[in-house]
């Protein structure tokens, strides 16, 4: 009948809602994970270059040691 045609269309496009919705959830969520990780990316770049720079400082340090110690056992 007519009547239930129109219920399967509303029930229809009632489902086509939902999941349009559930659809721009997900599409949020996702743009979300992916600037929580582009950041996390950016956190784990500049430690690996602290690092990077923190053994070059270091190793500068125990060159002018080692400079030193020569220095004074040539003297």
């Amino acid at each position: 009948t007519i009547e239930d045609q129109q219920e399967t269309i509303i029930d229809s496009v009632a489902r086509n809602w939902q999941k349009e919705q559930q659809y721009d959830q997900l599409v949020i969520e996702r743009n979300r994970l992916r600037a929580k990780l582009e950041d996390a990316e950016e956190e784990l770049h500049q430690e690996r270059e602290r690092k990077v720079y923190n053994e070059s400082r270091r190793r500068e340090g125990l060159e002018e040691v080692a400079e030193d110690m020569f220095v004074n056992v040539e003297e």
